[in-house]
């Protein structure tokens, strides 16, 4: 913080009923009076203002500490490189109707249509002729941006670079679309995923185990299982069951078609599981899991 005037002696802040003033107090009191008036003081510009209240000592380190920032100067008593009179004086030359007024070459800028940077915007019938190096058009109906490059509107391209996003989600084009881009669409021609069947197919060989579960992908509505060989004394068979209710179909070639609940034949009806459907065997060759039999399913979700 700055200094106390040269000349200032502390002042006598107690004085009490009785007290009988001397000549060395009034001394001191005038003494005090001339030298915050005439009393040399030194500013310390160091001190920056924390707020609109402080001391006298303080606002004139604040004033100084001010100045200096705004001078840019060593201290802050020293002459300004310019001052305010000097730069409106040059803000009035070099404006538009100054005796030196600026040109957009001398800022680095592109002079286009009317002498100043020109972007327009409007729909792309009424892009006006090219020729004038350097405007912006953009199209509002057909959403293209042009360049006049000085004899006709060229078109921007508007690549986005791999890995791009909008929003901060991936932008979605026909270069990543597909299998395991991980994009997804919520409707195809107005209808929604959730409302799609689904089929898949396949076939497996039996491995004579009594219960073993055949992947799909998704929970089949319908499942269909055919053994494509004569087995047992069924010869030929299909079996079918749907994912609701406890009954299924089982039909062998030389027989008429039988109806079973499926607690009644587990090894001759697919059971449905969330993930696909469950077979089984149990010493009966018209079985669903025969050991060395080769089955071929539909499935149907």
């Amino acid at each position: 913080m700055g200094t106390a005037p040269t000349g200032y002696q502390t002042p006598k802040t107690n004085w009490a009923a009785g007290n009988i003033p001397t000549a060395q107090d009034f001394n001191r009191i005038e003494g005090n009076v001339q030298a915050v008036e005439e009393g040399s003081r030194t500013i310390d510009p160091t001190q920056a203002p924390t707020s609109n209240i402080g001391t006298l000592r303080q606002l004139l380190d604040w004033f100084a500490n001010r100045i200096k920032a705004i001078t840019g100067k060593t201290n802050w008593y020293d002459a300004p490189d310019l001052t305010l009179a000097d730069l409106k004086a040059h803000k009035s030359r070099h404006a538009t109707n100054g005796p030196d007024p600026l040109t957009p070459g001398d800022i680095g800028a592109i002079q286009n249509a009317g002498a100043t940077p020109s972007i327009m915007a409007d729909i792309d019938a009424n892009k006006p002729a090219a020729g004038v190096a350097g405007r912006i058009y953009i199209a509002t109906d057909t959403k293209k941006i042009y360049r006049d490059d000085g004899t006709a509107w060229a078109q921007l391209p508007l690549d986005l670079p791999a890995g791009a996003t909008i929003g901060g989600s991936t932008a979605w084009h026909a270069g990543n679309d597909g299998a395991g881009s991980g994009l997804d669409a919520d409707t195809v021609d107005g209808i929604h995923g959730a409302n799609f069947g689904r089929i898949a197919s396949g076939s497996y060989v039996g491995d004579g185990a009594s219960s073993r579960t055949i992947t799909v992908g998704f929970t089949p509505k319908f499942v269909i299982v055919n053994t494509g060989v004569a087995n047992g004394t069924d010869g030929h068979q299909i079996s079918l069951r749907p994912s609701s209710g406890a009954w299924g179909i089982f039909a062998g070639q030389y027989v008429s078609a039988k109806f079973f609940a499926t607690r009644n034949a587990p090894y001759q009806i697919p059971g449905i599981t969330t993930n696909g459907f469950t077979v089984g065997y149990s010493a009966d060759p018209s079985h669903l899991n025969y050991s060395g039999t080769t089955y071929y399913w539909v499935a149907l979700g």
